[in-house]
C-alpha cells in the first residue's frame, strides 16, 4: 500500500512540473492565503458598496422606527439558515443594552410549492403552503 502511495505522489510531482503542490505548501498556508483573498474581496465589494449598504440600513432603521418589522425571506436550505440568522440577530441584539427589532424569517420549501414532494396540487398535506414563520418578536 505504502508503495502505491508513493507512485502516486511522484507522478502527482511530475504532472506538476516535478513539485506537488500537497508536499511544498502546508494546509495552514493553503488556508491562511485563501482567508487573505476572502478578506480582500470582502473589503473591495464593502469599498465599493459602502453608500449603498448605509442607506439600506437607513431605511430599515425608519421603519422599524415607525413600527416596521423587518422579513428575511429563503426558499433554499443554505437561504433559510441565513434568513433565520439574520432575524435573530434583529430579535436577540448582540450589543448589550441595544433594543431588539422585530423580524421574521420567512422560509418557503420550494419543493411543496411545486409539487414535487406532495403530487396532487402542490401543497403538503394538512393544505400548508410549504411556509414556515420562526424566530418573530413585537
Amino acid at each position: 500500500m505504502a508503495a502505491l502511495a508513493g507512485r502516486a505522489r511522484r507522478a502527482a510531482r511530475r504532472r506538476a512540473g516535478g513539485v506537488s503542490r500537497t508536499v511544498t505548501e502546508p494546509a495552514a498556508e493553503l488556508l491562511a492565503r485563501g482567508l487573505a483573498a476572502r478578506r480582500e474581496a470582502a473589503g473591495q465589494l464593502y469599498e465599493r458598496e459602502a453608500a449603498r449598504i448605509a442607506e439600506l440600513c437607513h431605511a430599515v432603521a425608519e421603519r422599524c422606527a415607525r413600527g416596521g418589522r423587518l422579513l428575511a425571506c429563503a426558499c433554499s436550505p443554505a437561504g433559510g439558515s441565513d434568513a433565520r440568522h439574520v432575524a435573530v440577530e434583529f430579535v436577540h441584539p448582540v450589543i448589550v443594552g441595544k433594543r431588539a427589532l422585530p423580524a421574521i424569517a420567512l422560509v418557503g420549501d420550494a419543493r411543496r410549492r411545486n409539487g414535487i414532494a406532495f403530487r396532487g396540487g402542490g401543497s403538503a398535506p394538512g393544505g400548508s403552503s410549504g411556509i414556515s414563520v420562526a424566530h418573530t418578536a413585537s
